[in-house]
């Protein structure tokens, strides 16, 4: 009873992927343009992810959404992971473009 008590609380899950996807392509797409921007987006990233799955890594309510819902928690979970990690491949992505690192296209300036 305690299980159904906890689901029926939760957000639903695209209310919980929209924002992060949404912070995730535009630190991806900061970063990609300026290098730099990167401490700053990732802390906004991260702000961002904790803030949308706290209840699932609450200690007492993040168990019995994993029992209830296991699709539910993963997927939070991956997508919060993946919205934090966005930055950080934008800026790589970014420093081998303007590096000209062999293989990649050299940006013209």
């Amino acid at each position: 009873m305690i299980i159904l008590e906890v689901m029926d609380k939760e957000p639903p899950l695209v209310v919980i992927i929209v924002p992060l996807i949404f912070a995730g392509i535009t630190a991806y797409l900061l970063c990609l343009w300026k290098p730099k921007a990167c401490i700053a987006t990732l802390l906004c990233c991260a702000l961002i992810s904790i803030i949308m799955t706290s209840e699932v890594l609450n200690e007492f309510v993040g168990p019995a959404i994993r029992h209830e819902d296991p699709v539910y928690w993963y997927a939070s979970i991956l997508i919060a992971l993946a919205c934090c990690l966005a930055p950080l491949v934008g800026s790589i992505q970014s420093l081998r473009r303007t590096n000209g690192s062999p293989g990649t296209p050299r940006v013209k300036e």
